[in-house]
């Protein structure tokens, strides 16, 4: 399950080359969209800022996701 949530992030090619997140936003995945704040919109600053909090946010669930799975087997 740890494997497929971690390919779900990683999807920007796909989707980029394929669709480049259309039609309007219905295939836009957040590697996609800080992508297009950053590069296409010039917003450096709200991407970084997102991206910290993604990775916290992707952090703190895997944390207790493996928490769970460890107290479950013990």
């Amino acid at each position: 399950m740890v494997f497929r949530f971690t390919d779900t992030l990683r999807v920007f090619d796909h989707v980029q080359v394929l669709t480049m997140g259309g039609p309007g936003a219905a295939t836009e995945f957040l590697s996609l969209y800080l992508y297009k704040i950053a590069f296409k919109f010039s917003n450096l600053n709200y991407a970084s800022a997102l991206a910290l909090y993604i990775v916290v946010v992707i952090s703190v669930v895997f944390a207790l996701f493996s928490r769970y799975l460890t107290e479950e087997t013990a």
